[in-house]
């Protein structure tokens, strides 16, 4: 069974109960029918969503959630006391076993819809409480750019550890490396053919070990053959490219 988490919010001299779910906050029917000022908060407030059904989007103004699939205490945020706790079941046989909710941006459209006196200010509320939750949501949208960048930066040093450690236990490919950073005086990269000349080795055996050292990324792959292998790849004939080096 799924608890829910509630906390409070004051409306001029109401004090509302807040349902915070997948990251947003709700009110029931009956609290948003309170705040409205209606005499009969359930009733009238099921009456105006009725009559304005097509207004409403579920998901983004209101949702229904299963009374049934919740467990007998409510979390609550303001205290841990189950006497305080905002406890919506045990669920009757008699009772509703479904509950309407309205977030905030529902909220300030049934503040729209509404006719009553505290109808404005009850809008005016919902709208304050919108920009304070997005200002948050931009706060947490934020921090958690902040941490992607702080795990791509240690996936990064660890990334150069190893392969400084892949290229002190094999000299051939240090080698190599270093020799794939070179340029010529006139700034061009050594061919491999001037690579394999210099290291005393066949080219195939350059090219086996290049292949193998692109694969584990401990070089960057040479741009024109990278290019050559995107617009042959397709063919029949080059794609065991690789098996003929």
């Amino acid at each position: 069974m799924t608890s829910i988490i509630t906390s409070k919010a004051q409306f001029e001299d109401l004090e509302l109960t807040v349902i915070h779910k997948d990251g947003e906050r709700w009110l029931t029917a009956e609290q948003v029918g309170k705040a409205l000022g209606y005499a009969d908060p359930q009733r009238q407030v099921s009456h105006l969503f009725r009559r304005y059904r097509h207004e409403f989007i579920r998901g983004e103004d209101f949702d229904v959630i299963d009374l049934r699939a919740l467990s007998e205490t409510v979390v609550n945020l303001n205290t841990v006391s189950p006497e305080t706790a905002f406890n919506l079941n045990p669920v009757s046989s008699r009772g509703p076993k479904r509950l309407r909710l309205f977030s905030l941006q529902g909220c300030y459209l049934l503040g729209f819809l509404a006719s009553t006196d505290r109808a404005a200010s009850f809008r005016l509320w919902a709208r304050r409480q919108l920009l304070d939750q997005s200002w948050k949501n931009q706060e947490q949208y934020e921090q958690q750019l902040e941490d992607l960048r702080r795990q791509v930066e240690a996936l990064q040093r660890m990334n150069a550890a190893l392969r400084r450690e892949l290229l002190a236990a094999r000299p051939f490919w240090r080698s190599i490396a270093a020799m794939k950073e070179m340029r010529s005086p006139e700034g061009e990269r050594l061919s491999n053919q001037t690579i394999a000349r210099a290291l005393g080795v066949h080219r195939d055996t350059l090219r086996k070990h290049l292949r193998r050292m692109e694969a584990l990324g401990l070089i960057q792959p040479d741009p024109a053959y990278a290019q050559y292998r995107r617009m042959t790849a397709h063919l029949p004939l080059f794609r065991n490219l690789d098996n003929l080096h």
